[in-house]
C-alpha cells in the first residue's frame, strides 16, 4: 500500500514539474500524448526520437556481455515480460484498467522490471541486445530454447 501511494505522488510530482517545464497546460499535454501514443505510427516516431535523444545524451559506455551473462538475461527479460503481459492480460480482462492508461502502465512496468533487472544483475538491457547481435546468439540453440520456454 505504502509503495503504491509513493509511485502515485511521484509520478504526480514528476508531472508536475515536467508541464511547469513545458509551460503548458495539464489538459493540453494529456490530450496531446492520448492522441500520439495512441496511434502506432506516431508512437513509433517518439519512441524512436526520444531513443535518439538518450544515445546523444548517454554517459555510460556499453557494456559487452559474455555468452553466459546474455542466456542469464534473456532468460531473466523473458520472464519479466511474461510476468508483465499477465498482469496486463489480467487488468484488461477484469476490466480493472481504462483503455487510455494501457499504455501508461506499459510504460510503468518497462521502467520497473528494467529496475529490476538491473538490481538482480548488475546490467542494463540496453546492453543485452548488442552483446547477443555481437556473439551471433540468435542461431544458438540453448538462446532459442529460453526464448521458446516463454513464447508458450
Amino acid at each position: 500500500m505504502k509503495a503504491t501511494n509513493f509511485e502515485q505522488l511521484s509520478s504526480r510530482m514528476i508531472e508536475a514539474n515536467l508541464y511547469q517545464y513545458l509551460k503548458v497546460p495539464k489538459a493540453v499535454f494529456e490530450k496531446s500524448m492520448h492522441v500520439y501514443m495512441m496511434e502506432p505510427a506516431k508512437r513509433t516516431i517518439i519512441e524512436e526520437e526520444i531513443q535518439a535523444i538518450k544515445e546523444k545524451h548517454r554517459k555510460r559506455e556499453r557494456r559487452e556481455l559474455t555468452r553466459e551473462q546474455c542466456l542469464e538475461a534473456t532468460r531473466k527479460l523473458e520472464q519479466y515480460k511474461l510476468e508483465a503481459q499477465k498482469k496486463m492480460y489480467y487488468l484488461v480482462r477484469t476490466q480493472k484498467l481504462a483503455p487510455q492508461m494501457i499504455n501508461a502502465l506499459i510504460k510503468v512496468e518497462k521502467l520497473k522490471s528494467d529496475d529490476r533487472f538491473f538490481n538482480e544483475t548488475g546490467m542494463e538491457e540496453e546492453d543485452v541486445e548488442p552483446s547477443i547481435k555481437k556473439l551471433n546468439l540468435e542461431e544458438d540453440p540453448e538462446f532459442k530454447a529460453i526464448v521458446g520456454e516463454f513464447e508458450a
